[in-house]
């Protein structure tokens, strides 16, 4: 049976308590390709966690995310995850934020190796 399930709900359980830096060291690789929702190209897993540093200074407050729902294909040798997650954060530049988000991860070797974020987010 397949761990991608189990490891979307132990990522979704993670960034919930603020552990983030956790999730990446233990989830993405090293030579992790991430596309953001402004199409934004980011390589490699120190450059993620400096881009999203950057990101949530600017957050003034964060209530939970949560998997709205997700599927699986293959499994974390060679698989793809698809979750909908749920996003409510009040952030300095963007004001009051209350959507939901597609990422698309690729699975090699138990590690993320590719994601791409998608959302219409909330017009002012």
């Amino acid at each position: 049976m397949s761990k991608l399930r189990e490891y979307v709900e132990k990522i979704n359980e993670m960034t919930n308590n603020n552990q983030a830096a956790e999730v990446y060291e233990k989830y993405y690789a090293d030579d992790i390709v991430s596309v953001d929702l402004d199409g934004t190209v980011t390589e490699g897993k120190q450059a993620h966690i400096d881009g999203m540093a950057a990101w949530g200074e600017n957050i003034i407050e964060m209530h939970p995310s949560s998997v709205v729902g997700y599927v699986v294909s293959g499994d974390e040798n060679d698989g793809t995850v698809v979750a909908i997650w749920h996003h409510k954060f009040s952030h300095k530049e963007w004001g009051e934020m209350d959507y939901d988000q597609a990422s698309v991860t690729k699975w090699k070797d138990g590690k993320v190796v590719h994601e791409q974020f998608l959302a219409e987010m909330p017009s002012e």
